[in-house]
């Protein structure tokens, strides 16, 4: 038979591991809180950003602002739908420097393109000068601009527009845009001025597209132009 103070004594230990039950208790209870609390702030902050924390997202698509210059296709322009020899050219534009307007230059070894300085820019009246283009042709841009009776000869229409870039799935934020039936400017500007595709159908032929982008080169980008 127990006495009174093992009695005593038992109760007194069976409240001490009580107690430290409860505090256990509390301190995990404040644990799962304090989990729960972050879950929630973490779910918060993915909600309110649009964006996962843990990758990075891209957006569907790119809208890239152009601006097109449409010059004549009717003869009365040089440069542009002119008989040529039909081949490809290389070194036409300077590649290694733009003007101080970041505009192309003309290269080492143009070919019916002396009068690129007027390419990129709105038409002003008054120039009464063309590319010496005689017969047979100069294309070395050695011979100096002759004078004509007429000022139209790179008279164009700006037209400011968008392309729309479409992210390459699973990319690290690669954008393509790929067209190959490239005619942006059918039916507006000077339109096709009779001038037609191999299949008979009209297309506006003569213009040209100045786009700048910024951005961050990292080693191993290139451009890929086709």
């Amino acid at each position: 038979m127990k006495t009174k103070k093992q009695i005593n004594t038992e109760r007194n230990r069976v409240m001490r591991k009580m107690t430290g039950t409860e505090i256990n208790s509390l301190v995990n209870l404040g644990k799962r809180t304090r989990f729960l609390f972050f879950l929630f702030f973490f779910a918060v902050v993915c909600l309110l950003t649009g964006n996962s924390v843990l990758a990075q997202t891209y957006p569907a698509t790119l809208k890239v602002p152009v601006t097109f210059y449409d010059f004549h296709s009717n003869g009365s322009n040089p440069e542009f739908e002119c008989p040529n020899d039909n081949k490809r050219h290389l070194g036409m534009v300077d590649s290694n420097q733009l003007t101080v307007n970041r505009k192309p230059m003309l290269g080492l070894h143009p070919f019916m393109d002396c009068g690129i300085a007027k390419w990129y820019v709105p038409w002003t009246a008054g120039d009464f000068t063309v590319p010496n283009y005689t017969t047979p042709a100069t294309t070395t841009c050695s011979n100096p601009f002759r004078t004509v009776n007429y000022d139209t000869a790179f008279k164009n229409v700006v037209i400011d527009t968008f392309l729309i870039f479409q992210y390459v799935p699973a990319s690290a934020g690669k954008y393509q845009y790929i067209n190959d039936a490239f005619f942006p400017l059918d039916n507006k500007g000077f339109s096709a001025e009779g001038k037609k595709d191999a299949a008979g159908n009209l297309h506006n032929f003569s213009f040209t597209m100045e786009l700048h982008w910024s951005f961050t080169k990292a080693p191993g980008m290139v451009f890929n132009f086709a």
